[in-house]
């Protein structure tokens, strides 16, 4: 017997397409609506209680990305360390301590159509290289270039003599691509498709957490155990200036998509700093002369709790009417929520909900306001908001 009383109500999301003049229906996703609505039994039956306009092309406002048909491809298992989107926004690749990467679609039931292993070690951080491959540093002091339609290795990198904790790609001219990686063993080396060996060696001396290109690729971004951010110019081959504020390690470092001279980084100090990395700074901070003079703002809100984790922070990158992206910061922390502010004004926009433990990576996509997090529970979330 139904234990539903008489009368009782319920709600029920019911997805409602407009329709064009002629009565067909719209396929433009922005177009779609998410109707909360009356049960048929209740006294409001019918009535609309609740519109929200879409603003991306997902199946759902959220997804989750896990996978329980096949055993071949059963989700991670374990903490996911990095995500990130594909050029185009039409994947995205996620490596975990399982020493797999996986590869999702965006779109539809975000089904996921492939996997890549790192036998000897776990996946620390990837980075796309075009569409169609994929760079991965590993816990095995390797560097693997992916194939993604093959699946296979199309090159290694060895040099380094402990972790590598991150991995970046410069596009460089003659499709000619220089990729960056920093490791435990306390150097920064470049890389190139044509060498054996690393093309540049730098010493820092202690742990690099995290390593960027400048948009030029003359410099490299360094960040690490010291608490500071340097700048290395390849042309002189020294750091030509230090950015100091947090006072604990960095984690990440990202540069905005509308600002190239902007430098956000992350500390395990639970602070998000915005640098000006432009060849000509002030001499004196505008609005509080005891701060650094290349400091533009502070984000506070994300916790990085007591794991000692590699948070990675990132820049919205879909096209505003204000600009070509950089609207919106996003990162996870260990208060198990996807933080993300308004980049201008450093004010809390958001607060996502849906992980069970300490939020680690995020990366938006380029074509949409969606952004990918993920956590230590080994799940993946993609989530739409609003475009600003």
């Amino acid at each position: 017997m139904s234990s539903k009383r008489a009368g009782d109500e319920s709600s029920s999301l019911i997805k409602r397409v407009r329709m064009d003049q002629d009565g067909t229906a719209e396929d433009d996703p922005a177009m779609q609506q998410i109707v909360v609505a009356s049960d048929g039994n209740s006294a409001n039956k019918g009535a609309l209680i609740q519109t929200i306009r879409r603003t991306s092309g997902l199946q759902a406002p959220i997804m989750c990305l896990q996978v329980r048909t096949r055993p071949l491809f059963a989700g991670h298992q374990g903490e996911i360390l990095d995500v990130k989107f594909s050029p185009d926004g039409e994947h995205l690749a996620s490596s975990g301590v399982d020493r797999i990467i996986l590869l999702w679609n965006v779109y539809g039931e975000c089904r996921n159509w492939g996997m890549l292993r790192t036998p000897k070690g776990a996946p620390t951080s990837i980075a796309f290289v075009g569409n169609d491959r994929l760079l991965a540093g590993s816990t095995d002091h390797t560097l693997f270039l992916f194939h993604l339609p093959t699946g296979e290795v199309q090159r290694r990198f060895r040099g380094h003599t402990s972790i590598v904790n991150s991995v970046d790609v410069q596009r460089g001219g003659a499709g000619r691509d220089l990729f960056a990686s920093g490791s435990d063993d306390g150097y920064v080396m470049v890389w190139s498709e044509d060498s054996k060996d690393a093309i540049e060696v730098v010493e820092l001396g202690y742990p690099v957490t995290a390593v960027k290109w400048s948009e030029d690729g003359q410099q490299l971004f360094i960040g690490g155990l010291d608490n500071d951010v340097h700048v290395y110019s390849l042309a002189s081959k020294s750091v030509i200036y230090s950015l100091r504020a947090h006072t604990d390690t960095i984690t990440s470092l990202c540069l905005s998509p509308s600002n190239p001279s902007h430098l956000l980084s992350t500390g395990m100090d639970s602070v998000l700093h915005l640098w000006s990395v432009a060849p000509f700074a002030p001499t004196i901070n505008a609005s509080n002369p005891s701060l650094h003079p290349r400091l533009i703002r502070s984000f506070y809100g994300a916790p990085a709790g007591f794991e000692g984790l590699l948070r990675r922070a990132s820049f919205s990158r879909h096209s505003t009417q204000q600009g070509n992206g950089g609207s919106m910061v996003a990162v996870g922390g260990a208060d198990r929520a996807l933080t993300i502010w308004d980049a201008e004004t450093a004010s809390i926009r958001y607060k996502l909900p849906g992980h069970t433990g300490t939020v680690i990576a995020t990366d938006w996509s380029p074509k949409e306001p969606i952004c990918a997090s993920t956590g230590v529970e080994g799940v993946i979330y993609l989530g739409e908001v609003a475009s600003v």
